[in-house]
């Protein structure tokens, strides 16, 4: 149940043609956890990763992503001129064709991991200074090289 090097390239490049797109940056959430009504926050990807490694039909899992289009919860959101779930179908099913049954779902696991990893940089936004030395409960981080009193910058 190996997948080809040459399987994965393409599963790499599928994620590289679905990330490139203008439209990508404009349906997502920089909010990993998705709070933004009508963006899709990326850590769905993982969900969907590890939801296509567990399959026991392709179909259900399309199905699945049509349910998660009519949600309205940006998977219905434009892109590339159809609806973002359907451009998403459109590349499993050239997965599909390009994958043997028994290695499909590792397949599209791995798309759905690929397309988390497109989204993580090019969607997440580089992180300031001041976002580095807030924990995110009003206190001071202080593992951050702002906030460590003993972090010395002349030291490298």
């Amino acid at each position: 149940m190996n997948i080809s090097k040459e399987l994965k390239q393409k599963l790499i490049e599928y994620s590289d043609e679905i990330a490139s797109k203008k439209d990508f940056l404009s349906i997502h959430t920089n909010d990993e956890k998705g709070r933004e009504k009508d963006k899709i926050g990326i850590s769905q990807y993982r969900t969907l990763a590890e939801i296509a490694s567990n399959i026991d039909s392709y179909d259900e899992f399309e199905l699945y992503i049509k349910y998660k289009e009519s949600k309205r919860n940006g998977w219905d959101n434009i892109f590339d001129g159809m609806k973002y779930g359907d451009k998403i179908i459109e590349y499993m099913r050239k997965i599909k064709n390009d994958a043997t049954e028994d290695i499909l779902p590792k397949a599209l696991s791995l798309f759905f991991g690929y397309l988390y990893w497109q989204s993580s940089y090019r969607v997440k936004p580089i992180r300031t200074d001041a976002s580095q030395n807030n924990t995110g409960f009003g206190k001071q981080n202080n593992n951050s090289k702002n906030g460590n009193k003993y972090y010395n910058s002349n030291k490298r």
